[in-house]
């Protein structure tokens, strides 16, 4: 995913084995910042949800599965 603003860009990646997240990655360029973001090991969208509200992290809605 790639999303470009007004003098910043962000770009996230995933690596996956199959159905898993296996690895994440995000960077994010401002004129004079440079963020880097690396996640190693599978990750589960569920758990990854659930930190929203806490470390800055804003809180998304999210829909289990059946």
């Amino acid at each position: 995913m790639d999303v470009k603003g007004k003098g910043d860009d962000a770009e996230v990646f995933l690596r996956s084995d199959g159905q898993k997240v296996t690895g994440l990655a995000v960077i994010a360029l401002e004129p004079k910042e440079l963020t880097v973001v690396h996640v190693e090991g599978t990750l589960d969208p569920e758990s990854l949800g659930k930190l929203g509200g806490k470390f800055g992290i804003p809180k998304i809605e999210t829909k289990k599965q059946p």
